[in-house]
């Protein structure tokens, strides 16, 4: 009974915790007056959050991320929301619109010389066609 009653408390301080942060954060990307840095940042964490709980959830917020960065001109933050929107995605099981957004981020990276990221750019793209069973296209 004592191990039901843990588990149950448990599962209670995780949920409410996560609650509370989706909660802050999403407050912090609704503020105006923080600087649009700040703003993407917190939006970009709430959608990891979601990624494999709710995929959808995180597709929409990601679009909104897409939105502010081009109407801001953050490009790194384009290629931020076109990489997580491309995970989301996948995770749902459209490879078409996945592989669409991660050759967008991809686009971005080589425009902007991020070498560092292109590797895992280039990765998700080959995944992408690799579960797709087009292996040769994968390489």
């Amino acid at each position: 009974m004592k191990r039901l009653l843990l588990f149950f408390t448990f599962v209670f301080v995780i949920t409410s915790g996560f609650s509370q942060n989706i909660d802050s954060l999403n407050y912090v990307w609704q503020d105006k007056n923080r600087h649009d840095t700040i703003r993407l940042e917190a939006a970009s964490m709430m959608a990891r959050k979601y990624l494999y709980s709710e995929p959808g959830k995180a597709i929409t917020i990601t679009s909104e991320m897409l939105s502010f960065s081009k109407k801001t001109k953050y490009l790194n933050w384009q290629a931020n929301s076109f990489a997580l929107t491309g995970v989301a995605y996948e995770i749902k099981g459209d490879f078409q619109k996945a592989a669409e957004n991660y050759n967008e981020w991809k686009n971005i990276l080589e425009k902007t010389g991020e070498q560092s990221k292109l590797g895992m750019a280039f990765n998700n793209i080959g995944n992408i066609y690799w579960k797709q069973g087009d292996l040769l296209t994968a390489l």
